[in-house]
């Protein structure tokens, strides 16, 4: 694991309309073996599955407090939950004497599982299809699960779906509050980041508590981001990164650049067959796997995350992993020995001794 979340960034001042803004300098930042490899599975087809198929985003559907709303999160728990290694819930809370669900995916640590990361955004909507706001943050969290689900991650990360973010951040509050006492080591979240009014970019929010997350995020987007672009916006409390920060966790939200220009937003055409766009082409698609690529990356090199059977972490599995698995045979999964033991006994043993043959070839997924 690396030291983390201490790089320093210079930005200069740039504007958009009549709003200053603090822009990331255009800089080459180093990505790692490991992510390059592991951010290759995110795919745009499956983060359009997600979006189109599962999370009720056409004209007359209504995630809000619609027939829409409980279909949508019970697709996300159903998806989540049919994919490995995750454990999956439905966690109440309460809003307006009424209970309300996040969906909370757990993926635990191998190694340090009392460090938390969190991936999340909200699920509900303005009583509309919410397409941009914010099924496309939703599918983000959906997607860098499903990614992630099928590596080695010595920290646990949370994948989250909130619920009620537009009455006021009421699910992501709630999750804090659930949490209070626990090591959550930071929050990455994602709100409208789907239709492009230009720049090709994100706006990252969050406050000086969170500057190294912000670096992170931005250097995570640069590396893997395939030519996203991103602008440094300063704080704000209007998501759900503000739930944690309020809380002393460093957290950030990102959020398509100049999102106020959508107009679209909190409206009946804020859906995937938006009248207004013929063509099929309200959303860019493109936005949001580039951000879904970038967040996977940035929790690889932050967290540690290696594929199975990589002891070296070259991102290939190769005689030198073979090598050290002969060294650990027999032994506990312990340190580097712990890439060994995909079926969690703590041993390696004639089990793990055949899986490392079928991932001989090649990278696993």
């Amino acid at each position: 694991m690396r030291p983390s979340l201490l790089c320093n960034r210079v930005v200069r001042i740039s504007a958009c309309g009549s709003v200053l803004v603090l822009a990331a300098s255009v800089s080459v930042v180093a990505a790692s073996p490991p992510a390059e490899a592991i951010v290759q599975d995110v795919s745009l087809d499956n983060y359009i599955h997600y979006h189109q198929d599962l999370l009720y985003t056409y004209m007359g559907d209504n995630r809000g407090f619609g027939a829409e709303h409980n279909l949508a999160r019970d697709n996300i728990f159903d998806e989540l939950s049919a994919q490995p290694n995750l454990v999956v819930e439905l966690d109440p809370f309460n809003y307006n004497s009424n209970t309300y669900h996040n969906v909370v995916a757990t993926l635990t640590g191998t190694d340090v599982p009392e460090d938390i990361y969190v991936v999340g955004a909200h699920f509900d909507s303005v009583n509309n299809p919410g397409a941009d706001d914010n099924a496309t943050g939703t599918a983000i969290v959906m997607e860098v699960a499903r990614v992630l689900c099928r590596y080695r991650s010595p920290a646990t990360i949370k994948f989250c779906a909130f619920d009620r973010e537009e009455q006021g951040l009421r699910g992501s509050r709630a999750f804090v509050a659930d949490h209070v006492g626990q090591n959550i080591v930071m929050a990455v979240t994602a709100d409208m980041v789907g239709h492009d009014s230009g720049p090709y970019g994100m706006d990252i929010f969050g406050s000086s508590l969170s500057s190294g997350v912000i670096s992170g995020v931005v250097d995570a987007i640069d590396a893997y981001g395939d030519g996203l672009a991103t602008f440094l916006a300063g704080s704000a409390t209007f998501s759900d990164h503000w739930a944690f920060e309020s809380q002393g966790i460093p957290a950030v939200v990102a959020i398509e650049r100049c999102f106020q220009c959508n107009p679209y937003d909190h409206t009946q055409n804020d859906a995937v067959d938006n009248p207004n766009f013929p063509d099929g082409d309200y959303l860019d698609y493109t936005m949001p796997t580039n951000l879904a690529r970038a967040f996977v990356g940035l929790l690889v090199d932050e967290i540690g995350i290696t594929l199975w059977h990589d002891a070296n972490n070259d991102a290939d599995i190769d005689m030198a992993d073979f090598a050290e698995l002969q060294r650990c045979y027999g032994f506990p999964a312990t340190d580097e020995c712990g890439a060994f033991d995909l079926n969690h006994d703590n041993t390696i043993d004639i089990d793990d001794y055949d899986s490392f043959l079928d991932a001989l070839t090649g990278p696993t997924r």
